[in-house]
């Protein structure tokens, strides 16, 4: 495997590999079951046989993970595949020395010419990096993060022909102009060069506003403060059951790198166009009503009902006034988990102060402690991802205190 990883092991081999291995098991004779089930983990019902297509391409995750990693994190021969990387740096639109700053937080990528012979353990990894999608990508970048992000080769700037101006290249050179934090202290700060402060003034203009250096972060008086949060950690009973709704990501911008999104991002010129990151903003407004209600969301044992199994999921509202219950039926496709996690959705769509109450007390107990770190790990190991995807959306997106 390590000699894979450094050579690149041929498509060839791997098919040859894969062929003997059939061979092997099915004796040279027509296998009684489709090769994808059979090479499945024992738990599905298949054999658990090793992928080494994919094995090997785990190791080049591992690899890049270390290569993207931030700087006081990272191995030294990363610094030296970053030189590497630079000088096969994409021929149109010319990138400029002092514009390389870092392969993933800028739109530049490496050429894909026959001229441009990038070492093969470089190359793999790289193409690796660009099937499984790495990104950088947050819920809500802090404007600490938004101005340490490179502003030469911005991501989401569309027009890549600014940064080779004459004045963008006094901006860097006279100017020592480096992040969007440097170019909007620049601007504010004001210069003699009144030219080279309009430049400034229109690639500012072009930063998209979840990357904007100078946003301010949402403030609902619903995140929890410091102290707040110093006295969750240290037990307090009347505060750790609330959660806090903040999403604001303030650490460095290597560190909210990610991989196996979705859909394709910049790394793919025929989707550069794409900017928008890929996990859903939401932006809550500040609570009108003060009332509390108290949600009691329970779910039933399945029941057959026309050949479908189905759920029966309730929510009882109690608030002062009112005391009423709303019946759901939710059609079981996984497993019961998931109409637990439907009707507490249903609780969340709720507007105002809530007290979320539920009989599966391991849920909730996910849901408080473990849901932010896996939010971060996209759900990866998650049954019913999409399902829990929807719950932290609306757990951000609530306009209200929860209390679960």
């Amino acid at each position: 495997m390590y000699l894979a990883t450094e050579n690149e092991m041929p498509k060839d081999i791997i098919k040859r590999m894969t062929t003997q291995m059939k061979t092997f098991l099915w004796d040279g004779k027509r296998p009684l079951m489709n090769w994808t089930d059979t090479a499945e983990p024992r738990k599905k019902g298949g054999l658990d046989i090793p992928d080494i297509d994919a094995r090997v391409e785990a190791i080049q995750i591992m690899w890049l993970k270390k290569y993207l990693a931030p700087p006081q994190e990272r191995p030294v021969w990363a610094f030296v595949t970053d030189q590497i990387v630079f000088k096969f740096a994409q021929k149109a639109p010319a990138v400029k020395e002092r514009n390389k700053i870092n392969w993933i937080l800028q739109s530049w990528d490496v050429t894909k010419t026959k001229e441009g012979k990038v070492p093969n353990y470089i190359k793999t990894m790289l193409k690796v990096g660009r099937k499984y999608n790495v990104r950088y990508d947050v819920i809500s970048a802090s404007k600490t993060q938004r101005r340490k992000m490179p502003i030469w080769h911005h991501i989401g700037v569309l027009d890549n022909y600014s940064w080779n101006k004459t004045l963008a290249i006094c901006l860097r050179s006279t100017h020592k102009i480096k992040t969007a934090g440097d170019l909007e202290d620049f601007i504010e700060k004001g210069s003699r060069h009144w030219y080279c402060k309009k430049l400034a003034q229109k690639i500012m203009e072009k930063i998209p506003i979840r990357l904007h250096p100078s946003k301010k972060e949402i403030d609902d008086n619903l995140d929890f403060t410091p102290r707040r949060i110093r006295r969750e950690r240290e037990g307090d009973n009347e505060l750790q059951n609330i959660i806090d709704p903040n999403t604001i990501d303030d650490r460095s911008p290597e560190k909210a790198i990610r991989i196996f999104g979705s859909y394709k991002r910049y790394k793919d010129k025929k989707t550069r166009h794409e900017t928008k990151l890929q996990m859903t903003p939401v932006n809550r407004t500040r609570l009108v009503s003060p009332d509390i209600m108290i949600i009691y969301c329970t779910t039933t044992e399945p029941e057959v009902i026309n050949n479908r199994l189905w759920h029966s999921a309730g929510i009882r509202i109690i608030t002062a006034n009112t005391d009423e219950t709303k019946t759901h039926k939710i059609d079981l496709k996984h497993l019961r988990e998931s109409a637990d996690l439907l009707i507490l959705i249903e609780a969340l769509k709720l507007k105002g102060n809530i007290i979320i109450k539920s009989n599966r007390t391991d849920l909730i107990t996910d849901i408080k402690q473990n849901i932010k770190k896996w939010e971060k790990d996209d759900f990866l190991q998650k049954d019913n991802s999409e399902t829990w995807r929807e719950l932290a959306y609306y757990i951000r997106k609530h306009k209200g205190q929860i209390i679960i």
